[in-house]
């Protein structure tokens, strides 16, 4: 009987688990769309109650900061090994839209003014996704792959918004994943006219 019961307390927790951690993924998915969702608007696009949300979290606050700390995870373990190849910055560019794509919505989510202004406990995470996309700016601007003429945060948010439309433009179906990243590349080097 003893054995029985475990059986179902693990399965219990298993699909817990699961539910867990797809509200966190949708949850992401929906507030780098729109930072200013509700755990209402959350909770339908999860197929959950709102009570359910509040099993796993306390308040939308806490949602948010794991959210964050999730998301400053993923994209630490991508990028780290990029930066220690010491790449020249146009090949740094290449490697990080590679890996930044299909953490389209994290990396956008870390970009969000409207989520830093909810939790200014984690701010150092955000400036430190700032300062990565600024100093690859300052290096792409050294090495005459960015015009000296474009200010530093225009490069950072373009590149920002081309990483999150591919990688929702991926999710739609509208385009192949793997052409993304060079669609990505293309767009941003060259824009869109022919040359």
């Amino acid at each position: 009987m003893e054995l029985f019961d475990q059986a179902s307390v693990n399965k219990s927790n298993s699909r817990q688990t699961r539910t867990r951690e797809k509200v966190l993924n949708l949850a992401m998915h929906v507030l780098a769309k729109n930072p200013k969702a509700s755990l209402s608007e959350i909770a339908e696009v999860a197929e959950v109650g709102r009570a359910t949300i509040f099993r796993y979290f306390k308040s939308r606050k806490q949602l948010v900061s794991e959210l964050i700390v999730e998301a400053d995870t993923k994209l630490e373990t991508a990028i780290k090994p990029i930066i220690e190849k010491n790449l020249n910055a146009g090949d740094t560019l290449e490697e990080f839209i590679k890996v930044l794509v299909p953490l389209g919505a994290s990396f956008h989510f870390l970009n969000s003014n409207q989520i830093y202004a909810e939790d200014s406990g984690i701010d150092d995470l955000y400036k430190n996704q700032l300062m990565r996309l600024r100093e690859l700016s300052k290096r792409l601007r050294a090495e005459n792959v960015v015009s000296s003429e474009i200010p530093l945060a225009w490069v950072a948010a373009v590149l920002d918004n081309l990483i999150y439309t591919a990688w929702e433009t991926v999710l739609k179906g509208d385009i192949a994943p793997n052409d993304a990243p060079g669609l990505v590349l293309t767009s941003f080097l060259n824009g869109f006219s022919p040359r």
